[in-house]
């Protein structure tokens, strides 16, 4: 288990060292594109508890690319990675030319659909997620499991709304709603979470959409 980690650690961070390359680059390279950073936490059913999450981002005014990795509540470490992509609705920017229209830019509230990946490693079970299975599964197994250390792999798909309220020309404050599903890989049979579910997931982020490339 301890070199599995390792392995996932290591492949993580070259992935997000690569796609941060690859962001900077395309962002040196075509005008209409800025490069951002953000800060978040989002909470869905998947028995995982609250995410923390870091991402680099690629935004044209219209379309915004983000990737990063993601910190459970209850751990000090990553334990996965999840990729995003909004559409504004509107508040519309328009970054293709140097000189940008301050007017334009300064739009303080877009309307977005989304849609986010997220992959979790060996992730935790939350406390509730805890108390829950503790409960149900030893009616129906008879082995005993400690789910206080017990670890789930995990797929998580959704797609959504949000509001993003620009507090200032760099800085923007993201919130969202999304419905989708999860789906645990190394599921123990009998427990009180299904398997595969659909859930919902609330997220909020503080984000800097306007770094210069």
């Amino acid at each position: 288990m301890g070199n599995s980690n390792f392995t996932f650690k290591n492949a993580t961070a070259i992935i997000l060292i690569l796609t941060c390359g690859t962001l900077c680059s395309q962002s040196n390279t075509k005008s209409n594109y800025r490069l951002g950073l953000g800060v978040g936490t989002h909470l869905s059913g998947n028995s995982h508890g609250t995410m923390y999450n870091a991402s680099v981002s690629l935004y044209n005014g219209k379309n915004h690319f983000s990737i990063g990795p993601c910190f459970q509540k209850c751990k000090k470490e990553i334990c996965g990675a999840g990729f995003r992509y909004m559409r504004m609705l509107t508040g519309q920017e328009s970054f293709n030319s140097e000189k940008i229209n301050p007017e334009i830019e300064d739009k303080r509230i877009q309307l977005f659909v989304f849609s986010y990946v997220q992959y979790l490693n060996s992730a935790n079970l939350s406390k509730g997620a805890i108390r829950l299975e503790e409960k149900g599964i030893q009616k129906q197994n008879d082995e005993t499991i400690d789910f206080s250390n017990y670890q789930l792999s995990t797929i998580d798909i959704f797609g959504g709304l949000g509001l993003n309220r620009k507090i200032n020309q760099k800085l923007v404050w993201s919130n969202s709603i999304g419905f989708g599903t999860y789906y645990h890989l190394n599921y123990v049979n009998g427990m009180y979470a299904d398997r595969i579910s659909p859930v919902l997931m609330l997220s909020t982020a503080l984000r800097f959409n306007y770094i210069r490339g």
